[in-house]
């Protein structure tokens, strides 16, 4: 503020050296920045000398922060006016910095051009940088402070800085008995350092972000039974030096309690006759978020007009009953709205999240969706809202802590699979632009095999509502590949549009158009003509997905299940006319709490026929490798007895079971973690009319299983997805492409 003051001072000296008249009664000693004229017209325009008034000039002149020192000596018919004017900062210099940028210790510093100088504040400044390099795990950084007089009240202020080296940190708990640390860890924000968390800056122990994680593990520990569980705060030492962190937790367990009955107390006189869904937590581990949404139930049943409030009575041997008060609700309304921890996302990003604002009734259920919401956008590594009393009985405040993630990237790397081969990639990604919600990206991939190009846009909130419009433009170039599956070079280029909002808590439907052209070249002679055209493919297709998702974690699934449904119909224009219909379900479900396994049964499906006409044999179902692992990319399904070339088929369907599991060591430090499954699947129902005007023999067109047994490693990194399977095919056909070991992954740096 300071600082504003005095350029303002400084600033107004052009003018009032004008504007100003000469006054011989008074002279001014000392300035040398500020023209005297300024100074003499803040004194009153009087002959006498006035005490009060002069005084009150003198608090005016203080008031602009050009002067340290300001004193009046009346000598009769002259007054003499003496000032210390205050030394300002010109230049602001870093020295010696290479992980953080000159605008990044500006900021943290709070020292810049045009600030009063002042030596006693440069060791605070120096402090100040060596914390911010402290927050990135540079803990024995070193600055030294340099100053340059130049004269009349002028200083360069540059700070030389030693940025020492990066410490590491370790990770404790203790009394965790029913739980690892590995799987503690997962559940905290910090991590021990180890190769990725050192390269993503995961490791940095910070005392805020340590409080987050202790609400993390509590949470965890509550969602898991152990309603009495205490966490106490983080410890945190570091060695002399600072090149170690050491860090940790201590936990009382408590008992683990399982629910053994669910009951209503109704004194609202209005009956309730809803209670079997919530029987359905009978027998479980006690989970106060599921107790919650029970509770959120009951108050959507009634239309939020009672008050629920859940009561646990406690049992021997960890037993707990569960009784949900309900009393005539209470009107209590939303005083404000506090957002704290959003230094880059907009303040109406996160309000639009909320289903109420200041002056609304206040809904506990509403406030957990929006809870839920806003940890779904992916900007945030945790989100926590809590409320406390207004400034009356009836008004509440609602408080939103946020702690950010990093939503941009630039790209420059890698990818591989057995399937296309390497590719190299370089893209550009954000999905939280400027702080708006908005999310774009472009990348540019080119292989051995394959060339991907794509740019894509989505705007989060459109028509006022939950409505995010997402438009996206590619293109793929694909290499002629022998066998049978694409025996021609082909370029695809594609726009799609869609809308997407919510149905409900769970449900999701976005309906799209998409239009894409193909042109095929250096055609396989033998599959050339009927069976493959020359001619470019134009599809342009209506459609819609819907998604029902209940899991636990969208990204580390452990209980749950999830449902997609979808529909294109081609026709609008184009060459093609069908109607292609695609359905998946997937199940989770934890099969080893202690030892963290997590298993899975997955079904899918799908059809697709042509309308009014043959269905072109590229628009038929060739699945990929992931269908039945064991098997290529198109490995299964009816095939040219004369070409071998791959028909695909109007049908597919497929199923799986899989055990995910931690692989020690590797699952503590790197996330690495294995999988045993079995998979079976098949292609079949080539179009008749096709193979007819074609003049194709299909072979294998029947819904004959294939199936493996296989086990993999799964890595979810920072750095991309990475899978290797090996698969052991149990049944096939004879003209079906093995691949017993299989392996994709991409990389950026």
């Amino acid at each position: 503020m300071k600082s504003k003051t005095l350029l303002a001072a400084v600033s107004i000296v052009a003018i009032s050296a004008v504007a100003a008249h000469a006054r011989p009664s008074i002279s001014v000693v000392g300035n040398g920045k500020v023209d005297s004229d300024y100074i003499v017209s803040v004194f009153p325009d009087k002959n006498a000398y006035v005490e009060a008034d002069t005084d009150r000039a003198v608090k005016d002149i203080f008031a602009t922060g050009a002067f340290t020192d300001v004193k009046v000596d009346n000598r009769g018919s002259k007054v003499v006016v003496t000032v210390v004017e205050t030394p300002v900062v010109v230049n602001v210099a870093f020295n010696g910095n290479k992980r953080l940028k000159d605008e990044q210790l500006d900021a943290a510093s709070g020292l810049n051009s045009g600030m009063p100088f002042d030596p006693a504040r440069l060791s605070e400044v120096s402090d100040r940088i060596v914390k911010a390099y402290a927050a990135t795990g540079r803990r024995d950084t070193k600055v030294t402070p340099i100053v340059v007089n130049r004269d009349g009240g002028f200083y360069d202020v540059s700070f030389d800085i030693d940025e020492g080296d990066r410490s590491t940190s370790e990770i404790w708990f203790e009394g965790n008995e029913s739980f690892s640390a590995a799987l503690l860890q997962s559940v905290m924000a910090t991590k021990s350092t180890g190769l990725l968390s050192k390269l993503f800056s995961r490791d940095v122990v910070d005392a805020g972000k340590m409080e987050l994680d202790r609400q993390r593990i509590a949470d965890f520990y509550r969602s898991k039974g152990f309603a009495d569980v205490v966490v106490s705060e983080a410890e945190i030492d570091f060695d002399p030096g600072g090149k170690k962190a050491m860090a940790g937790f201590r936990i009382k367990e408590g008992p683990r309690y399982s629910i053994s009955s669910v009951s209503i107390d109704n004194t609202t006189g209005v009956p309730f006759d809803r209670l079997q869904p919530l029987k359905d937590l009978e027998g479980k581990y006690y989970d106060p978020a599921k107790v919650a949404r029970g509770a959120d139930q009951i108050r959507r049943t009634f239309n939020g007009l009672v008050d629920v409030t859940p009561k646990t009575d406690r049992l021997p041997n960890g037993v707990m009953d569960i009784s949900y008060a309900l009393d005539k609700a209470q009107k209590v309304y939303v005083e404000r709205i506090d957002i704290v921890g959003n230094d880059f996302t907009k303040d109406y990003v996160i309000r639009r999240e909320f289903d109420l604002s200041e002056g609304d009734l206040f809904d506990p259920s509403l406030v957990r969706e929006a809870e839920r919401r806003l940890n779904r956008l992916g900007f945030f590594d945790s989100v926590r809202i809590t409320t406390t009393k207004g400034s009356a009985e009836d008004r509440v405040v609602v408080r939103v802590e946020v702690v950010e993630r990093k939503t941009g990237e630039f790209s420059i790397g890698g990818a591989y699979s057995t399937a296309d081969g390497p590719m190299a990639i370089i893209g550009l990604s954000q999905s939280n632009f400027m702080g708006t919600g908005r999310a774009f990206s472009a990348s540019v991939g080119q292989g051995t095999e394959t060339g991907n190009y794509d740019l894509s846009f989505t705007e989060p909130y459109i028509f006022g509502n939950r409505l995010s419009a997402t438009a996206q433009v590619f293109r793929r170039d694909y290499d002629n590949r022998k066998g049978g599956f694409r025996p021609y070079d082909e370029t695809v280029d594609g726009a799609k549009f869609t809308l997407k909002g919510p149905i409900t808590t769970n449900t999701d439907l976005g309906v799209y158009y998409s239009f894409t052209s193909s042109s095929k070249s250096d055609i396989d002679a033998d599959v050339a003509g009927s069976l493959v055209s020359g001619k470019d493919h134009v599809v342009s297709a209506l459609g819609y997905d819907w998604s029902y998702s209940d899991l636990d974690d969208e990204k580390n699934p452990s209980n749950g299940l999830k449902v997609t449904f979808g529909q294109q119909v081609a026709g609008l224009g184009g060459d093609a006319q069908f109607v292609k219909s695609e359905a998946s379900a997937r199940v989770y479900r934890e099969l080893s709490e202690r030892h963290e396994i997590v298993g899975s049964i997955a079904v899918r499906g799908g059809q697709v026929a042509g309308v009014g006409q043959d269905l072109d044999f590229s628009d038929h179902f060739r699945t990929a490798g992931e269908l039945v692992r064991g098997f290529e990319n198109g490995g299964i399904g009816p095939r040219d007895a004369t070409t071998g070339y791959l028909l695909g088929g109007q049908y597919y369907a497929g199923a799986s079971a899989e055990a995910i599991y931690p692989i020690p060591v590797l699952s503590d430090g790197l996330g690495i973690k294995g999988s045993i499954f079995a998979d079976l699947g098949t292609v079949w129902g080539t179009d008749s009319g096709a193979v007819s005007s074609s003049g194709a023999k299909a072979l294998y067109d029947n819904a004959s299983i294939r199936s493996s047994v296989g086990t993999g490693v799964v890595w979810d990194s920072p750095l991309g997805l990475f899978k290797a399977n090996f698969a052991l095919p149990l049944s096939k056909e004879d003209g079906d492409r093995t691949q017993v070991f299989s392996i994709s992954g991409g990389t950026r740096f």
